[in-house]
């Protein structure tokens, strides 16, 4: 529960950057923001050869091999970065140099994600919780002072990183302080085993992260960084249906696996995609309301158009599919059938890649956020369609009520598009 508490807090954060950035920063700039951010997020992975799933998986019942994988990762991420950092610096043609500061985002984004799979790992959620809020709420703070003093905004990067580097610097020093994880340095784990184990599942991340970011690539280098900042607003407000799908990523597959039995059953699957539904449709609701408060009364976003309006509705959408995706990755995940997600991980990139090159090019921004949905939609149904095939007690008949559920509440989204769009 703290664990979703806390992924949310960290999203819930990090969307209140936009009001203020949108508020002291050009359309531009807060497009080439939000490229910067995507590419260190989907770097992290790549650099830190995804060590936190190795920390996860082989750390869970060994303090000693846990932190020895921990000092590893941290390590090896730390030479893969000196030998990329130079190169990306010595080959960026672009100005503020974008690709060297993602580059250099990424060495202290990837530590904090290898710091937080040990922290999870050996279940010190107050830590967790503690280290979370920090990160978030230190870089609000530090942005706030940069765009205040109305600073050059290259600093808006400078300020992030160097904070996130300290917090890291700060967490290891704590974390070796203690005297039991003295000697660790011995390295006696056998490392290239669980370096294969955690490089293979670098595609799966990958592809995420591709899903959730190649829109803004795409539209940077086929249109321009204005188009991606009023991309990246209504992203952003969507992002508060990404809070609830935060809780659900971490906590939903330990409830499963504790209570398989009782989620395979129809009953209970249908009440909880009802509860999710409904709430979907509130956040919605409640992202309008946001819009008409700040347009009349404070004006954080200046950018106000009605291709806002247009894209919130598909990206919304196909954020509420993948909420829904849970419900039934959860199960493959219960069979060990990761290569089953990978497979359809990866795919579902790909075809976002390719359809949002495609859309782009024929309606612009808002054929981002219709591939967005569309991108979704595929990853929940073929989540679902495998998972059927693996639980023998599930049924493609048998869901037309849960199917239904998604009719309707894709019917209130796209007429509350409609309705509340004429009171803003």
């Amino acid at each position: 529960m703290l664990y979703g508490i806390a992924a949310g807090l960290n999203k819930g954060i990090s969307i209140l950057y936009i009001p203020f950035l949108t508020k002291f920063l050009t359309l531009s700039q807060v497009g080439i923001f939000s490229i910067i951010q995507t590419i260190a997020q989907i770097l992290s992975a790549v650099l830190s050869m995804n060590g936190a799933s190795a920390i996860i998986r082989e750390g869970a019942n060994d303090d000693i091999k846990a932190i020895e994988l921990l000092n590893r990762f941290l390590l090896n991420t730390l030479i893969l970065c000196s030998v990329f950092i130079p190169i990306v610096y010595f080959f960026d043609g672009t100005e503020p140099k974008e690709y060297f500061i993602a580059s250099i985002l990424t060495l202290s984004e990837a530590a904090h994600l290898l710091l937080l799979s040990w922290l999870r790992v050996k279940d010190k959620v107050n830590h967790y919780l503690i280290f979370v809020s920090l990160k978030s709420l230190g870089i609000l703070v530090f942005f706030l002072i940069v765009l205040y003093n109305h600073m050059p905004f290259i600093y808006i990067f400078v300020v992030q990183i160097l904070w996130n580097l300290t917090l890291s610097f700060f967490y290891i020093f704590i974390i070796h302080s203690k005297a039991k994880y003295r000697g660790i340095f011995k390295w006696d784990t056998a490392f290239n085993s669980i370096l294969a184990y955690s490089f293979f599942l670098i595609p799966h991340n990958i592809a995420q992260w591709i899903m959730s970011g190649s829109d803004k690539i795409l539209i940077k280098y086929i249109i321009d960084n204005k188009s991606v900042g009023m991309y990246t607003i209504s992203y952003t407000l969507c992002l508060l249906l990404m809070l609830l799908n935060s809780g659900l990523a971490i906590g939903l597959p330990v409830f499963i696996i504790k209570n398989y039995k009782s989620w395979i059953s129809k009953k209970n699957r249908l009440i909880f995609l009802i509860f999710y539904s409904i709430a979907s449709i509130i956040i919605y609701i409640l992202i309008y309301f946001i819009l008409y408060i700040d347009k009349n009364y404070f004006v954080f976003i200046k950018f106000y158009d009605k291709i806002i309006y247009d894209l919130i509705i598909w990206i919304f959408s196909g954020i509420y599919f993948l909420g829904s995706y849970y419900i039934y990755a959860n199960i493959i995940f219960y069979h060990r059938k990761t290569k089953v997600i990978s497979a359809i991980t990866l795919f579902s990139a790909i075809f976002n890649i390719v359809l949002s090159f495609y859309l782009i090019y024929e309606y612009g921004i808002k054929g981002a956020a219709i591939g967005t949905f569309f991108t979704y939609l595929i990853y929940y149904l073929l989540t679902f369609f495998f998972a059927t095939r693996l639980e023998n007690e599930i049924k493609i008949e048998n869901v037309y009520q849960e199917l239904l559920v998604h009719c309707i509440t894709i019917l209130i989204f796209f007429n509350g598009y409609h309705i509340l769009g004429k009171y803003i």
